[in-house]
């Protein structure tokens, strides 16, 4: 793999693969493309670019300034789909799950197949301000991130759990508060239908207490053509606990999906 900056794509990306098709993997709050590694190690379907971004302010890019926001974010995305200029899935996972979303809205042309894991509600969780305040110090207190890691995904061994950690150790105080509120309050466009039609993918963590079974089914109402799984013992970071349940999931999903 090889690190790779484009003069059209607003943000750098890392890519493997000389498909015809590309995936493309969104992180969450305050990690980076790297928590992927496991799950794209498993891919097996051999036609496909496989695409990683860190987004600005996480990963690679904590000295990036600007907006912190859904719609920044998911223009930076498609700016390196129109790089690539291939036909795409797109995987999202907690805040990712609402970036990949508004993605597919903006180039559907080029959206074949959408996958969220557990997924944060495009709409916002419309938590009160004294629940999200601890979040927003994670920043701050590495000690409170790491408890809070642990509590969403009780399976997480130490040595993810620490891969996790060390993802966040640079994101600035000011942007993880920032993040906070991008997810908490959300994008208007998750209050109607969700305009991506073709076939979605959306798989829980069981053992996620964040991502509740009453959430995902709000997120899954939206769609019109979906598909639900659910990762038995996995937390909210499935992808690290579990990657090969994830993988197999996703691999099974994209072998039926219609490409044309």
């Amino acid at each position: 793999m090889n690190r790779l900056n484009y003069q059209k794509a607003t943000i750098p990306f890392t890519t493997s693969g000389n498909g015809s098709r590309a995936i493309i993997f969104v992180h969450g709050f305050m990690d980076a493309s790297a928590v992927w590694n496991d799950v794209v190690a498993l891919i097996a379907e051999k036609d496909l670019q496989k695409v990683y971004l860190d987004l600005p302010g996480m990963g690679a890019l904590t000295a990036v300034e600007g907006e912190i926001s859904l719609d920044r974010y998911a223009a930076d995305v498609a700016s390196v789909i129109e790089e690539i200029g291939k036909p795409f899935v797109i995987v999202g996972q907690s805040m990712g799950a609402q970036i990949a979303e508004l993605v597919t809205r903006l180039h559907p042309e080029l959206a074949r197949g959408l996958v969220l894991l557990t997924p944060v509600p495009l709409g916002g969780v419309k938590a009160p301000a004294e629940v999200v305040a601890p979040l927003k110090q994670l920043g701050e207190h590495p000690e409170i991130e790491m408890a809070v890691r642990r509590q969403f995904s009780p399976g997480l061994t130490d040595d993810k759990l620490d891969l996790l950690c060390g993802l966040s150790v640079h994101v600035r105080p000011d942007v993880v508060a920032a993040l906070v509120d991008a997810w908490n309050e959300g994008h208007p466009d998750g209050h109607s239908p969700s305009q991506f039609t073709r076939p979605a993918l959306i798989m829980r963590g069981m053992d996620d207490p964040f991502v509740t079974q009453e959430m995902v089914a709000g997120i899954v109402s939206r769609f019109s053509r979906v598909t639900e799984k659910d990762i038995a013992g996995g937390g909210h970071w499935s992808h690290v606990e579990h990657a090969e349940a994830v993988a197999q999931h996703l691999n099974q999903y994209l072998q039926k999906l219609d490409w044309e």
